[in-house]
């Protein structure tokens, strides 16, 4: 009874008749070392018989012939097995028979632990995957609130600059143009007016054509950016004796920008430019704008006087440049001394990974 209970999940179909050995034995995988004794009928000279014996499955070298009737197989893995011994007899005569048995794999190696394995793993992944694509569309959804609001504000800055800006010029020509007409009599000092309102018509025309460019959509590419700024620097420095080169390397550079940020990385460029064409008396400016690793970076050096950054200015262009890149989470930093020119390096926040990219880099990567 108890070797019956010991033993009750190893299966046979029987015993064979006149040998007590077990018919189509299956063991379980803890029953996995197995002793063989065998004997060959011998009852004359049984110490002179030798045998050899193997266990096809497990070696597949026979034993080295020896006196010994005794195979222990240890630690076998799951599969099918047949023992195989012969027996040489005192006179020469060669005999031999088999056994086939076979062990089972352990529960965790069996082929519904495997099913199950794939369902965890395929479950889990699923779940993972999930999470991440709800983080995904949750930072998309509060970038996509963050550029309702930057467009938002953006929408009030036009209006303040619409108000501010070009009305005051707008007022200041009328002016001029009332304190002209009292000066009617007075060509000289008519003809002073006149540039003069020529000179607000003209400024008031670049704001607006600023304003108009900033809010159209078509400009959010940094192709168009970059085309922009060479125009600008056209503008500035053709006629002059100032040799300039813009260099962009368009392959490291995002595809777009917000209007935000194109707004004051424009103004940026436009308020270094007008520095060095109204202050640094240089002959030569190279600009170069490049991106790594989702930074924007645009280094702008020249030839001229240069001047001394510890010396306090009354001029704002500097602080306003820093505001602007500030803002955005960049940094803006000059580097000069007097006769050596000047160097402006600004860095600029840039990339905005979609939910299509974030998915394929977060599976590259994992």
């Amino acid at each position: 009874s108890a070797m019956r209970k010991k033993f009750h999940d190893v299966k046979l179909d029987g015993v064979t008749p006149f040998y007590p050995v077990p018919a189509n034995l299956v063991l379980p995988h803890k029953y996995n070392t197995v002793t063989i004794d065998f004997a060959a009928i011998e009852p004359a000279l049984p110490k002179q018989v030798s045998y050899q014996y193997k266990l096809e499955g497990y070696n597949a070298e026979w034993s080295s012939p020896g006196n010994n009737s005794t195979a222990v197989f240890g630690n076998m893995p799951a599969g099918d097995y047949t023992f195989r011994v012969k027996a040489l007899s005192s006179f020469g005569a060669w005999s031999e028979t088999s056994y086939s048995f076979r062990v089972l794999p352990a529960w965790w190696a069996t082929w519904w632990a495997y099913s199950i394995y794939i369902l965890l793993i395929a479950g889990i992944g699923f779940i993972v995957n999930r999470i991440h694509i709800i983080n995904l569309k949750r930072k998309q959804e509060e970038k996509f609130q963050a550029m309702l609001a930057t467009q938002e504000e953006e929408r009030k800055r036009i209006s303040i600059d619409l108000h501010d800006d070009i009305g005051a010029r707008l007022t200041n020509i009328n002016l001029l143009s009332a304190l002209g007409q009292n000066k009617i009599n007075e060509p000289q000092q008519m003809g002073e007016y006149l540039k003069r309102i020529s000179s607000e018509i003209q400024t008031s025309a670049e704001a607006l054509d600023d304003i108009v460019w900033n809010i159209d959509s078509k400009n959010d590419t940094l192709e168009e950016v970059t085309a922009r700024m060479r125009r600008y620097a056209a503008t500035v420095f053709d006629g002059t004796a100032i040799e300039y080169t813009i260099k962009t390397d368009e392959n490291s550079l995002p595809e777009k920008l917000s209007i935000g940020k194109r707004r004051d990385l424009f103004f940026v460029f436009k308020e270094s430019l007008n520095n060095i064409q109204k202050h640094a008396m240089a002959t030569e400016v190279n600009i170069q704008i490049e991106g790594k690793q989702g930074v924007l970076f645009m280094k702008i050096k020249d030839n001229g006087k240069g001047f001394d950054t510890s010396i306090p200015t009354h001029r704002n262009g500097l602080k306003n440049i820093q505001k602007r890149m500030e803002k955005w989470g960049g940094k803006c930093s000059v580097t000069s001394s007097a006769n050596k020119g000047s160097i402006i390096e600004i860095t600029l926040p840039d990339l905005t990974t979609s939910l299509k990219r974030g998915r394929w880099s977060w599976f590259k990567n994992s």
